[in-house]
């Protein structure tokens, strides 16, 4: 009597089909079939990225000084839309950047409250001016290290945080006060309105912050 399986054979012969397959054609090309694995682990990697983490990244290359992109873009451009998301010219601690921001903004009572651990590496940031609670997963999705916006509320700021506790801790939050958040772009609204309508035009120095003083630590 024969005990042996009469798949056996069978299966000997369609088992590890990709080892087969390498072993009868891919030695020979053992070249191309390196550089094919390594651009299938590249592939493999980048999917991994936040797409406007490594947008902002790829325009990095390609581009010297500043590189943003919108947060949020309008239809297919990569120009235009709702907030912006860049990377720093290099890496700083969540304190170090509360600080930068600090400087750059007009000073206000409410100053810039920060959400994070302060030796926490920020080195992708997302703003929007104003009022930007609505986008707080939005930010979450792009991959930034610390987000700057103003009015953030308790509870979207608390689920905020609560959910980054899940993974690494980020993003990092950067409040600021709403009229400090949106002095940033006047400079530039300026030059584009003087450039637009042939006119002369000034940045008001005018603080349109409500508060006027503050109590307590």
């Amino acid at each position: 009597m024969n005990d042996e399986n009469p798949f056996d054979a069978y299966r000997a012969r369609v088992e590890r089909p990709l080892y087969r397959l390498f072993r009868e054609y891919g030695r020979p090309r053992l070249g191309y079939f390196a550089v094919g694995m390594g651009g299938n682990f590249v592939a493999r990697l980048a999917s991994l990225v936040p797409p406007l983490v490594l947008g902002a990244a790829v325009d990095g290359v390609f581009n010297d000084g500043t590189y943003t992109l919108p947060l949020v873009p309008a239809g297919d451009s990569d120009a235009e839309g709702t907030g912006r998301i860049g990377m720093l010219a290099g890496p700083l601690t969540l304190g170090e950047f509360a600080e930068v921001v600090a400087q750059a903004l007009p000073s206000t009572e409410q100053g810039v409250r920060v959400a994070g651990d302060l030796d926490g590496l920020v080195t992708t940031v997302a703003v929007v001016g104003g009022a930007g609670d609505a986008f707080l997963d939005t930010v979450r999705e792009s991959g930034a290290d610390a987000y700057v916006t103003a009015d953030l509320r308790h509870h979207p700021a608390s689920e905020a945080r609560e959910h980054a506790q899940l993974g690494d801790g980020r993003p990092y939050l950067v409040d600021v006060a709403h009229y400090a958040s949106e002095w940033a772009w006047l400079k530039d609204a300026a030059e584009h309105v003087a450039d637009a309508a042939a006119v002369d035009t000034v940045v008001s120095t005018l603080s349109t912050d409500p508060w006027t003083a503050r109590f307590g630590a």
